[in-house]
């Protein structure tokens, strides 16, 4: 298989992922997560924001660190994978707390390694930024307001 046969495949690979979304198990109930819209993207984002690492508490003890992260993130975490799930206005307001919940109490850490990265991958935040890109791209373009003035009056 070329290199082109196989970056086929993988755009093939994220183009069905991204369209149809990916499933998981959560106690006997199987749950979509699929590419998020941008509000969801939005809530995402404002919870992502509020995840701290603390490097310098990890490097005292990794063992006692990591229970730190556990206690200061798990909600965080769970409410993450709730919102992913949900992916609407009005289903994140009404419902995430009860599946965040449902979440804490039936994902562990193995499968919460899985999950968020199923959910960073349909957040496809490179398209996001692509076309934030593009538009500051097409600003770029825009001719000044100053430039104009002048060429109207004359100056």
């Amino acid at each position: 298989m070329t290199n082109q046969d196989k970056l086929t495949v993988e755009k093939q690979a994220i183009d069905t992922l991204l369209s149809h979304g990916m499933t998981f198990r959560a106690g006997r109930i199987k749950f979509l997560v699929k590419q998020p819209y941008l509000g969801t993207l939005l809530y995402l984002s404002k919870i992502y924001a509020e995840i701290a690492i603390d490097e310098e508490k990890m490097k005292d003890s990794a063992y006692a660190g990591s229970f730190v992260l556990v206690q200061e993130n798990a909600k965080r975490v769970s409410r993450m994978i709730a919102i992913a799930v949900l992916n609407g206005k009005w289903k994140i307001r009404l419902f995430t707390g009860i599946l965040a919940n449902y979440f804490l109490w039936r994902i562990n850490p193995e499968k919460l390694f899985g999950i968020m990265g199923i959910v960073i991958a349909l957040s496809n935040t490179a398209s996001f930024t692509n076309s934030i890109r593009l538009i500051q791209a097409l600003r770029l373009m825009k001719p000044k307001e100053e430039n104009l003035s002048r060429d109207i009056t004359g100056d």
